[in-house]
């Protein structure tokens, strides 16, 4: 039998349980961050070339949390030149800690043209906008996360 000692106990210990378990499953409270600080081309050949971004993510929580479904869209002028991936499907980010992943396609001097054509005025002004837009999920696919990075490549001038 419980006696009124024992329920009052009870009685407060539930809020307490409560509270930490707002901290949600197995203490993950926040989600990682991402940002894209890096893009590298390179792997010349006729046909295209090799993009590299590289992120970085940091992951605020105490326990160890997998990130899955990494992918950005790479755009200039706001049309989509290429579908950046990431090079595994999930990478496990480590407690408090912060890392840098690297994101890859190759773009293909075809899809250039009509995305370049479109953003001719700002050809002429010396100014391209690029930007990263990308996705990922946490905990299991049940948290999506967005990043986005946007700045302005300066044409070369002879």
């Amino acid at each position: 039998m419980v006696n009124s000692l024992q329920k009052r106990g009870l009685l407060l210990a539930l809020p307490l349980l409560l509270l930490v378990g707002c901290a949600g499953p197995a203490g993950v409270s926040r989600p990682p961050t991402i940002e894209a600080v890096d893009m590298r081309v390179g792997g010349f050949d006729r046909e295209g070339a090799q993009v590299t971004v590289t992120l970085r993510v940091f992951n605020p929580n105490g326990v160890t949390i997998p990130l899955e479904n990494l992918q950005a869209d790479l755009r200039i002028e706001g049309h989509s030149v290429l579908l950046l991936m990431a090079n595994q499907p999930v990478y496990q980010l480590s407690a408090q800690s912060t890392v840098s992943l690297p994101l890859t396609g190759r773009v293909t001097f075809k899809s250039l043209p009509d995305a370049l054509s479109r953003a001719s005025l700002s050809l002429v002004s010396g100014l391209l906008e690029v930007s990263v837009v990308g996705t990922a999920t946490t905990a299991n696919g049940l948290i999506p996360l967005r990043y986005e990075k946007t700045g302005r490549l300066e044409a070369i001038r002879r």
